[in-house]
Protein backbone atom coordinates (compact mmCIF):
# COMPACT_ATOMS: atom_id res chain seq x y z
CA UNK A 1 0.00 0.00 0.00
CA UNK A 2 0.74 3.82 0.03
CA UNK A 3 4.11 3.95 1.65
CA UNK A 4 4.19 0.72 3.35
CA UNK A 5 2.18 1.58 6.38
CA UNK A 6 -0.20 -0.86 5.54
CA UNK A 7 -0.59 -4.52 4.45
CA UNK A 8 -3.04 -5.72 1.77
CA UNK A 9 -3.57 -9.65 2.24
CA UNK A 10 -5.93 -10.80 -0.80
CA UNK A 11 -7.49 -14.24 0.20
CA UNK A 12 -10.85 -15.65 -0.54
CA UNK A 13 -13.58 -16.51 2.26
CA UNK A 14 -14.88 -20.05 2.30
CA UNK A 15 -13.40 -20.57 -1.39
CA UNK A 16 -15.48 -18.36 -3.17
CA UNK A 17 -15.46 -14.76 -1.95
CA UNK A 18 -12.84 -12.52 -2.30
CA UNK A 19 -11.42 -10.34 0.71
CA UNK A 20 -8.90 -8.02 1.66
CA UNK A 21 -7.27 -7.98 5.18
CA UNK A 22 -5.52 -5.25 6.18
CA UNK A 23 -2.88 -5.28 8.67
CA UNK A 24 -0.21 -2.73 9.87
CA UNK A 25 2.93 -2.78 8.53
CA UNK A 26 5.23 -0.60 10.73
CA UNK A 27 3.52 -0.95 14.17
CA UNK A 28 6.03 0.47 15.93
CA UNK A 29 5.76 3.54 13.90
CA UNK A 30 2.22 3.50 15.09
CA UNK A 31 3.01 3.10 18.40
CA UNK A 32 4.94 5.68 18.45
CA UNK A 33 3.22 8.11 17.28
CA UNK A 34 0.50 7.29 19.28
CA UNK A 35 2.64 8.26 22.33
CA UNK A 36 3.19 11.40 20.98
CA UNK A 37 -0.23 12.68 20.22
CA UNK A 38 -0.82 11.79 24.20
CA UNK A 39 1.97 13.54 25.70
CA UNK A 40 0.70 16.34 22.77
CA UNK A 41 -2.66 16.05 25.02
CA UNK A 42 -1.93 14.86 28.71
CA UNK A 43 1.70 16.10 28.78
CA UNK A 44 3.34 19.23 30.50
CA UNK A 45 3.80 21.75 27.62
CA UNK A 46 1.50 24.45 27.66
CA UNK A 47 -1.22 24.12 24.97
CA UNK A 48 -0.17 27.76 23.27
CA UNK A 49 3.45 26.44 22.63
CA UNK A 50 2.43 23.06 21.36
CA UNK A 51 3.23 22.61 17.38
CA UNK A 52 0.32 23.32 14.79
CA UNK A 53 0.77 20.10 13.29
CA UNK A 54 0.76 18.20 16.52
CA UNK A 55 -1.93 20.07 17.76
CA UNK A 56 -4.34 19.11 14.89
CA UNK A 57 -3.43 15.64 14.77
CA UNK A 58 -4.46 15.94 18.57
CA UNK A 59 -7.51 18.03 17.89
CA UNK A 60 -8.87 15.94 14.72
CA UNK A 61 -8.24 12.50 16.81
CA UNK A 62 -9.94 13.72 19.30
CA UNK A 63 -12.98 15.32 17.43
CA UNK A 64 -13.37 11.91 16.05
CA UNK A 65 -13.19 10.08 19.34
CA UNK A 66 -10.73 8.08 18.48
CA UNK A 67 -9.64 5.25 21.72
CA UNK A 68 -6.51 6.06 20.88
CA UNK A 69 -5.72 8.85 22.90
CA UNK A 70 -7.17 7.36 26.00
CA UNK A 71 -11.08 6.78 27.38
CA UNK A 72 -13.91 9.11 26.78
CA UNK A 73 -13.38 10.20 30.51
CA UNK A 74 -9.85 11.63 29.89
CA UNK A 75 -10.70 12.83 26.51
CA UNK A 76 -13.14 15.07 29.03
CA UNK A 77 -10.70 15.76 31.63
CA UNK A 78 -8.99 17.32 29.04
CA UNK A 79 -11.69 19.36 27.13
CA UNK A 80 -10.12 23.03 27.98
CA UNK A 81 -6.83 21.93 26.40
CA UNK A 82 -8.77 20.45 23.61
CA UNK A 83 -10.46 24.04 23.13
CA UNK A 84 -13.93 22.24 23.71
Amino acid sequence: MSQGWVRAERRRVLGVFPSVEYTLARAAAVHALREEARRTLYGPVPAAQVPARDAAVVALAAAARLRALGTARDRAAHTERLGN
